[in-house]
């Protein structure tokens, strides 16, 4: 490699184009083919074998591609899957990877064909114009002031908007908080983070709440007490789940063939190790894991079969 490397200085210049030219034309081939390997893999989940939750987490972790690399890898290997003309304009230098990552959520069978043909050989800002006919939506900001209030026609909740500076330790908080209500909000938007936290400081400081707990629990208990459960249930105690969490690390306890741990700390689900239906108990934490859902539907699909 060095040595190619060092004789390019002395090429001369129509000697420079055509090798730029061959290489420009090779590298194009060399991404079609990458991506077709990538979406083969995808349609396989082949990445959750692999202690990987998901197809992102495999190419930035196990192929070293950056974040940005791996987003739009993905999103073309997909669109590609869908709809193979994007394949083959790519390969021959007919559409840029960009085009195709900003198109890709627009694409349906109707209008793929109109849509690639605008787009051949266009620019950036022709394609950003090409996206912007499917997005009519205003953009949702996270930034306290009233906004304007509703339509009386059309009668909603008042709005208002609140911005704050914050240190960087709140941010991580932040960022927990994503993570652990991902299967709640799967947007992670902060209006609904805030909104998770301060009902539950409510719950337990505000006087009011706490009383009307108190009464709802103990008419919970009389109704337990006049209809009695089966001593066997899928549903697992608190107990057990705090302790699953403590010795998995509140972190996917998968591990590979090849020794490697999952270790996501988004999607967490309480797995049972000997699923419920044949026989596992819910009450002893040897039979219970934390893994990611991804995790928990390839355990699913271990057992059960199935898609």
């Amino acid at each position: 490699m060095d040595r190619q490397l060092a004789l390019v200085g002395g090429l001369t210049d129509d000697e420079l184009e055509e090798r730029l030219l061959r290489l420009a034309r090779g590298e194009r081939q060399v991404l079609v083919v990458f991506l077709a390997h990538l979406a083969e893999f995808d349609r396989r989940r082949a990445h959750e074998a692999r202690s990987l939750p998901s197809l992102f987490e495999y190419c930035t972790r196990r192929l070293g591609l950056s974040e940005g690399e791996a987003y739009s890898r993905i999103r073309a290997a997909r669109a590609g899957t869908r709809f193979p003309r994007v394949l083959e304009m790519l390969a021959c230098g007919e559409l840029h990877l960009s085009s195709v990552v900003r198109l890709a959520p627009h694409l349906t069978p109707d209008n793929v064909d109109s849509l690639l043909d605008r787009a051949r050989g266009a620019t950036k800002r022709v394609v950003e114009r090409i996206a912007a006919e499917f997005e009519t939506d205003a953009p949702h900001l996270e930034i306290i002031r009233a906004l304007p209030g509703p339509d009386e026609a059309a009668p909603q909740e008042r709005l208002v908007r609140i911005a704050f500076t914050a240190t960087e330790a709140l941010l991580a908080h932040l960022d927990r908080a994503r993570a652990l209500l991902r299967h709640k909000y799967p947007a992670g938007r902060l209006e609904d983070l805030f909104t998770e936290a301060l009902e539950a400081l409510l719950d337990d400081r505000d006087p009011d709440r706490k009383a009307a707990k108190k009464a709802a629990r103990k008419r919970s208990s009389l109704s337990a007490a006049a209809h009695p459960a089966s001593h066997r249930t899928r549903r697992i105690p608190q107990r057990v789940k705090d302790e699953v969490w403590r010795r998995d690390g509140g972190r996917c306890a998968f591990v590979s063939a090849d020794g490697c741990r999952c270790g996501s700390a988004e999607w967490l689900e309480f797995d049972h190790i000997i699923p419920w239906a044949l026989g596992g108990s819910s009450d002893d934490a040897r039979n219970v894991r934390l893994l990611c859902r991804a995790h928990n539907q390839h355990a699913r699909r271990q057992v059960f079969g199935g898609d």
